[in-house]
């Protein structure tokens, strides 16, 4: 199965954690490229180094976003269509309160 994803993008949101972490560590050993949401900077950067070390996949990028702003879900789809061209998979992961 590893390298099944190679070439792909794939957004999970709430990926700096949980279900979200375990699920980008497992697609970017794939070969997916990952870009995961997160609300704090710092846990957002140790997720990145966790996932890139137990995938040993270095294509893991973070875009800051509280999703529970519809304002802020808004700039990250800015921020990611200036990253990026297109979209491959959109994991919906991130919790609510």
């Amino acid at each position: 199965m590893a390298g099944t994803m190679n070439g792909r993008t794939v957004l999970i949101t709430g990926g700096t954690g949980g279900i979200g972490l375990e699920t980008a560590v497992k697609l970017a050993a794939m070969g997916a490229e990952i870009v995961i949401t997160g609300r704090d900077a710092k846990h957002g950067e140790d997720a990145i180094a966790e996932i890139s070390a137990r995938s040993g996949n270095n294509k893991i990028r973070l875009v800051l976003a509280d999703l529970s702003r519809l304002s802020e879900v808004r700039r990250m789809a800015d921020t990611y269509m200036q990253m990026y061209t297109h979209l491959d998979v959109l994991i919906n992961n991130a919790g609510a309160l």
